[in-house]
């Protein structure tokens, strides 16, 4: 390898490198690299055309610079200088448009008190995602769905995951449903409301939107049943409690009801939910979810859920106790709860 490639390669890692670590650690290098890998979804909008002028010129100047090892020459010498004007004010001037700390900055006094925030953040933003026009709502049958104004296009996947679930709901729960309300990433606490079941800039495709769609089609679910999961991200174990069989059913309206894997699913550009099982922060054994999918093959499985609701829904009443009220047989072994159960 010949002493300018070499030197090629040591530039071309130096450039790969930062450009890594400006989209995994939020800096390093920044509008001056050739791919900005790191900014947010809600974020001001990137300053690309000084950016494209900025990278134009660096690849003059780099090709310049490149000639003028050979011998310095008038015309290689004028072309030089020319690029180096024109790249060093271009990617100055990118940067400095770009989104500062005030988009970077962790806010941690803030998170204390998240109605100040928006007096604090770019007015751009503030507008955007606080202002009186910021999301555009729908009613579809007994839910309200809130989407960011460039988001209202994803309402109806938001419908086709929810509304299944709403209508499996006896008719007198169904008046007490929250609003679906999309957050955006990075001032997603300033934004929360009660009452509300959020949503995010994230809607994944073809295997990934099976996943969102199960997480909003159980916050759903926990928010009409009433049932609160502790806090924290090790949630709670329902096994040998019939409510869980019914919030199973009720997700199989949206999505089939799968086994419970702990794992962490994202739900923005930096956001992860970790979850338990398809509930979410709930866990179940295999007795449960197979009386879910017997249930879900039921002819009258609705008009049962409905006429016991109450008793079913109720902490203490077991899976034994509520085989006869469902119709069902047992089939399966009871298994013991597992960790902390939940109350």
């Amino acid at each position: 390898m010949g002493p300018l490639a070499g030197r090629g390669s040591r530039r071309a890692f130096l450039i790969g490198a930062f450009t890594w670590l400006n989209g995994n650690q939020s800096g390093y290098g920044g509008w001056f690299l050739p791919v900005v890998l790191f900014h947010g979804p809600d974020w001001p909008q990137r300053p690309s055309a000084l950016h494209a002028v900025y990278l134009l010129a660096a690849v003059a100047l780099l090709a310049a610079l490149t000639l003028l090892r050979h011998g310095v020459r008038p015309a290689r010498l004028v072309a030089a200088l020319a690029a180096a004007a024109v790249a060093v004010p271009a990617g100055a001037a990118a940067t400095a448009a770009a989104p500062g700390e005030e988009m970077t900055h962790p806010f941690e006094d803030l998170l204390k008190d998240p109605a100040a925030l928006p007096d604090h953040m770019d007015a751009r933003v503030r507008e955007r995602y606080f202002g009186r026009d910021a999301r555009r709502c729908e009613k579809h049958g007994a839910v309200t769905y809130c989407a960011l104004r460039d988001y209202a296009a994803w309402i109806p996947a938001w419908v086709s995951a929810v509304d299944p679930v709403a209508r499996a709901l006896p008719p007198a729960e169904r008046d007490r449903l929250p609003v679906v309300r999309q957050l955006a990433d990075t001032w997603w606490y300033a934004q929360q409301e009660e009452r509300s079941v959020d949503t995010f800039m994230m809607w994944g495709r073809a295997g990934a939107e099976h996943t969102h769609r199960a997480v909003l089609a159980s916050d759903v679910i926990r928010s009409a049943m009433g049932w609160r999961p502790p806090p924290g991200t090790e949630g709670c174990d329902a096994r040998g409690q019939s409510r869980v069989v019914v919030a199973l059913w009720l997700l199989g309206q949206a999505v089939p009801p799968a086994p419970p894997e702990a794992r962490e699913i994202q739900i923005g550009s930096s956001l992860f939910m970790r979850v338990q099982s398809p509930l979410g922060p709930i866990r179940y054994g295999a007795a449960e979810l197979g009386y879910a999918r017997r249930l879900l093959a039921a002819p009258d499985a609705r008009q049962r859920i409905w006429r016991h609701w109450d008793t079913l829904l109720k902490p203490g009443t077991t899976v034994g106790q509520a085989l006869p009220l469902l119709g069902l047989r047992s089939e399966f072994a009871d298994e013991p709860v597992r960790g902390r159960p939940c109350s």
